[in-house]
């Protein structure tokens, strides 16, 4: 899961690179600074949730390591990415109930599960500059028998998705934080 998204993370770095560094934009900055962080760990502080007592790390086959925390800046853009990739022998419900209650810190939590009975908007309504005013599932909505959850702001959220495995419960957390 947190692979598979890197080739798009890492365009969306070159563009906004690229959008910070265009002509005329040189001339309000003298000068531009950028950076990149790719690191193949994360941490409950990172994502911003507590670890599940109970649960541990969670390496696929073929991962390094059981997260991911990806950050890029350049100009006036910025963004950052942590995942933490977990598993536990306790059961689904268990472990989405708690951590439906730790993403409460963080504000509504829209339910954007294939099975919710009150699942989240599917698209955000926007403000005059085309800024999402919220949260939404958009395409994040998991398979049937999993749990995908969101709070926060549209620019600084998290999501945890709680996915039933061959007698164990696999969690994995994530936390976006852009700037612009």
């Amino acid at each position: 899961m947190i692979r598979t998204h890197l080739a798009v993370l890492l365009t969306a770095l070159a563009t906004g690179l690229l959008l910070g560094a265009a002509p005329g934009h040189a001339e309000e900055k003298k000068s531009l600074s950028a950076g990149l962080v790719l690191e193949n760990e994360a941490s409950a502080k990172s994502v911003g949730l507590p670890i599940m007592p109970g649960a541990v790390r969670r390496k696929d086959d073929g991962d390094e390591g059981s997260g991911l925390t990806f950050a890029a800046w350049g100009g006036l853009f910025g963004f950052k990415i942590a995942a933490l990739q977990l598993m536990t022998n306790e059961s689904a419900e268990k472990t989405a109930a708690y951590y439906r209650k730790a993403l409460g810190e963080y504000g509504e939590i829209i339910d954007c599960s294939v099975d919710a009975p009150n699942p989240g908007p599917k698209k955000a309504p926007r403000d005059k500059s085309g800024n999402k005013t919220s949260l939404d599932c958009n395409d994040d909505r998991g398979k049937k028998g999993e749990y995908v959850f969101k709070a926060g702001k549209p620019n600084n959220f998290r999501l945890v998705n709680v996915q039933p495995k061959r007698g164990q419960t696999h969690i994995n957390l994530v936390r976006i934080l852009a700037t612009d």
